[in-house]
């Protein structure tokens, strides 16, 4: 799998990707884990170009199937400072779960309308290698 970095042009439909997946209602929403837990959408235009600056370490990497471009995928790496990138992605793919956890940001509806409150995020890791033989790490 290739991972390239996003370009502004690539904004609206990775957020549209990244609502559609974690919140979405329809037959084509996947893993809708937020639904019935947070309201609204997950991310917008201002969230991201507010995020980017803050964390210029970070990326906003999308995986496209070539030659349609279709995108199945996206990912928000931000690097630490031992080069373990903090994903929210599953166990299954290599993540582990921290002993970490993040309140949710109750009263920014940038996040979603939480519609419970006792939410809090919990932070994955995962060794983050770089290639050696031009393949992307994944």
């Amino acid at each position: 799998m290739t991972l390239n970095p996003a370009t502004e042009t690539d904004y609206r439909e990775a957020i549209d990707f990244v609502n559609l997946t974690f919140r979405g209602s329809s037959p084509t929403a996947s893993c809708n884990v937020e639904a019935g837990i947070i309201g609204g959408p997950g991310i917008d235009e201002s969230l991201l170009r507010e995020e980017l600056p803050k964390t210029p370490a970070a990326e906003l990497l999308l995986h496209r199937v070539e030659p349609t471009g279709m995108l199945p995928g996206t990912v928000w790496l931000a690097p630490r400072e031992n080069h373990v990138g903090q994903l929210g992605m599953e166990e299954r793919r290599g993540y582990r779960l921290t002993e970490r956890t993040e309140r949710f940001p109750y009263g920014d509806e940038r996040y979603g309308r939480p519609l419970r409150n006792d939410l809090s995020l919990v932070v994955l890791e995962r060794n983050i290698t770089a290639p050696t033989n031009g393949a992307s790490p994944g």
